[in-house]
């Protein structure tokens, strides 16, 4: 494990809430960059990518972690859970 980022909160399912126009994929896709820049990291070099979702349902019921990680630009050939 190189490092942890969590993304913003808010009331993401208000219509009043500032994130209400961001998908979920896409504010973990932002923590995911983050580590890469912050870490000097070469997404090449990118073992594995692990990603927590504590209620997946609808379109997160699949690997969002692979979508995150396919995001991002990391390989193809780089795992993700």
């Amino acid at each position: 494990i190189v490092d942890g980022v969590r993304p913003p909160f808010g009331r993401a399912h208000s219509e009043k809430g500032w994130l209400r126009d961001i998908r979920a994929d896409e504010l973990a896709a932002n923590c995911l960059r983050e580590l890469v820049r912050r870490n000097n990291l070469d997404p090449q070099l990118v073992d594995d990518v692990i990603v927590g979702c504590a209620l997946q349902t609808g379109e997160m019921s699949l690997n969002a972690a692979r979508q995150i990680a396919l995001l991002v630009g990391l390989p193809v050939t780089c795992p993700a859970v």
